[in-house]
C-alpha cells in the first residue's frame, strides 16, 4: 500500500506492474476456473449419456 501513498514518483512504476500483475493473475484464475467449468461438465455429460455409475444405457 506504501507504493500507491507515497509522494515519491520512483514507486509509481513499480505499483503500476503489480497493479497489472494482479490483474493478469485474477484472469488467468478466471480462465482456469471457466476451463474446469466446462471439462468438468463434458465429463459429467459424457458419464450420463453412457448411463452413470457403472451401467450401460440401453438405446
Amino acid at each position: 500500500m506504501r507504493w500507491f501513498t507515497a509522494a515519491d514518483v520512483d514507486l509509481l512504476l513499480p505499483a503500476a506492474a503489480a497493479a497489472i500483475l494482479q490483474i493478469g493473475v485474477v484472469a488467468g484464475g478466471v480462465l482456469v476456473w471457466w476451463t474446469g467449468e466446462h471439462l468438468v461438465g463434458a465429463i459429467g455429460r459424457w458419464v450420463v449419456r453412457r448411463g452413470g455409475r457403472g451401467c450401460e444405457a440401453s438405446r
